[in-house]
This record gives structure tokens, sequence and C-alpha cells, in this order.
């Protein structure tokens, strides 16, 4: 069976599931709201206030603002499809008919890479259109100029950390085989391990391990800064100053930086993909439906 026949499976699948259109919809309506206040109202950060967003100039400031609601819409709604497989032994009669367990979890994994994407061009999409109808749009820009290398860069990576985080969702929903528990687990996780990575910096000999940790990988893979050379030259300059001076500086404030150079974040961004996509797989193989 081809790749492409897997996805039309699926495309019938998901296009017939009311929780995927209910998740959809409710992420387009929250994004929506928040594009509205960013491209016409007034945004504060830190006491200041922010200049309306306008495009070219703010993609990473929109993906920024979605990110929240990215990786918790993203692993939900895949786990919704996917444990609702289980539920209702739609696995079972697909083994049956006849599909072996290693295409039904490469289905998976194109549905999850699938719906990545889906997630992943909405808010750019209904940023466009808030920026037409925005005065703030700089009339100068060329549509040449909209997307440049800069921002195919910095898409490509939120696009690989955004797949990392639904496949710790597809990896809950296979292990436990319900949309309940899965959900709770994937946000028990993400507290677990937040909790695990700020008890271990007041260990000077364990604190270096948390820039290991998956998720601290995943968003040290589209950390602002690694897109964006003159704030992070300002940042960095900033720091060296308040050093030079004598000025305490908390260990927080140096991990807002990115804590691995580009080429070995990907490297191991992806390994964690692969070890994630493996163990869901053998979790699966080795259980009966």
């Amino acid at each position: 069976m081809t790749f492409s026949s897997l996805l039309a499976i699926e495309f019938i699948k998901t296009s017939r599931a009311v929780s995927f259109w209910m998740s959809l919809i409710t992420f387009a309506l929250f994004g929506s709201f928040i594009l509205w206040l960013s491209f016409h109202g007034t945004t504060v950060i830190n006491g200041q206030e922010v200049a309306n967003m306008s495009l070219p100039r703010d993609w990473g400031r929109l993906l920024s603002q979605f990110k929240a609601l990215h990786i918790l819409f993203v692993p939900i709604s895949l786990i919704l499809l996917t444990a609702s497989e289980f539920t209702f032994k739609t696995v079972r009669r697909n083994i049956m008919d006849g599909l072996s367990r290693e295409l039904f979890f490469i289905s998976k994994l194109l549905t999850t890479f699938v719906l990545t994407l889906l997630y992943f061009l909405l808010p750019l999409v209904l940023g466009t259109l808030f920026n037409l109808g925005s005065s703030q749009a700089a009339s100068s820009e060329t549509l040449r100029a909209f997307i440049s290398l800069h921002e195919v860069f910095m898409f490509s990576s939120y696009v690989v950390a955004l797949f990392g985080y639904a496949l710790l969702g597809l990896f809950f929903a296979f292990l436990t085989r319900s949309a309940g528990s899965a959900i709770a687990f994937y946000i028990l996780y993400l507290v677990l391990e937040g909790l695990v990575s700020g008890l271990l910096q007041f260990s000077s000999t364990l604190n270096p391990l948390v820039k290991f940790f998956p998720t601290k990988v995943l968003d040290d893979l589209i950390n602002p800064f690694r897109f964006d050379a003159e704030s992070l030259a300002q940042f960095q300059l900033q720091l060296k100053q308040a050093e030079e001076i004598g000025q305490a500086i908390p260990a927080t404030v140096y991990s807002q930086l990115p804590q691995f150079e580009t080429g070995i974040a990907f490297f191991i961004t992806t390994l964690y993909i692969v070890l994630m996509s493996g163990a869901t797989y053998l979790l699966f193989k080795e259980r009966d439906l």
C-alpha cells in the first residue's frame, strides 16, 4: 500500500471525526482573538507598550504567541483521533482487513506530520489575512520579500519542534489507548518535567542535564534569539556590561539564550523524534489489540 493510499484512509477518518473539527475551530477562534489584539489592540510587554504587529517584520513574534496553543492543541487533537481508534476497535478492524501493524503505525506518523503542518500553517494564513486589513502593514514590502530564506529556516525549525511535541502526544495515546488518560499523562509530563527542571537548578552538578530534557531541546530549537541575531547581540552585550560592573546575574537569565548550536540542536531533536517514534512502535507491536 502506498503512502498516498494511507493518507487517503487517514483523511477519511480525520474528516469524519467531530473532535478534530471542534479542536481546529476552537484553535482558530483563539488564534483570531490573539491576532486581532496583536494587529489592532495595545500590547504591553514588561510594562512597555509594543508596536502593533506587522508582517513580514513580526513572523517570529507571531509564532511565539502561538507556541502555548500549539503545544496543547496539536498533541491533544492527535490524541483524540488516535485513542478513539482503540476505543472503537478501528485498529483491530484495520489489522483484520489486511493492514499490517507497520503500515498502520506509518499512517499514524503521516497523520501526525500532516496535522502538525495544518496547525502550523493556520496561524500564518490568519496572520496574513489580518495583516492585509491592518493599517500597520508595511506597504513598502514586496510579495517576494514577504517570506525570505530566514523565515523558511525559522518555519522549518518550528515545524520540526512541533512535530516532536506531537509525537509525545502520540506516544501517550498508544500507551494508554484512552483519550482522557493520554491527555492527562501528556499534561502531567509537561508539568513534571518543568518541576524537575526547576529543582535541578539548585544543583550545580545536575543542572547541566536540564538542557537535554526533551521539551527543553524542542524549545531550544525554536529559541527566538536563534532567528534574531540583532536581539541576541544586544542581549549578550547587556550581560557583558552587567558582568563588568559586578552585577549578579541569575542563572535563569543565561537560560534564555540558546543552549546548543543550531546543528547540534537539530541533531538532538532528530534523535528524540527517532526515539519517541521507535518507543511508540515497539509499544504498539508488543501489545495485544
